[in-house]
């Protein structure tokens, strides 16, 4: 689809997934803001509820999607998709935990913390989305 190179430009014509977990949207309000810098909008050809679907739509379609890197990488693996960095900066996620006390002496809710912390914190050095 970007054989002849990838501009912010041509990454703003082309139609997107919209990834909206919860309708909370997070991550596509960091990434509109990106490119607003650039003074482009995103059209959407479809909405998901979540980053799993993402990979099966744009292997069968021609949409595009720009997701957190860790979900491309992950997404690869079992469809025929490329993955390309954004032409343009995308600020990173900042991941947050919080839990009722009750819960902060249990050892399944402190393994599920640690194991949470440790898969967000391998991932911090990766740059793009």
């Amino acid at each position: 689809m970007f054989g002849g190179g990838m501009d912010p430009d041509r990454l703003a014509r082309v139609l997107h997934v919209h990834v909206s977990p919860t309708g909370s949207g997070h991550y596509g309000r960091l990434v509109d803001s990106a490119f607003a810098q650039q003074g482009l909008q995103r059209t959407f050809g479809v909405t998901l509820p979540h980053f799993d679907a993402c990979a099966a739509v744009v292997e069968a379609s021609h949409l595009v999607a720009l997701v957190p890197q860790r979900v491309a990488r992950g997404a690869m693996r079992a469809h025929a998709i490329e993955m390309h960095a954004p032409p343009f900066a995308v600020p990173p996620i900042e991941v947050s935990m919080f839990w009722h006390e009750t819960a902060r002496l249990s050892a399944t809710h402190q393994t599920v913390r640690r194991h949470l912390t440790d898969h967000f914190q391998a991932g911090a050095g990766q740059a793009g989305p």
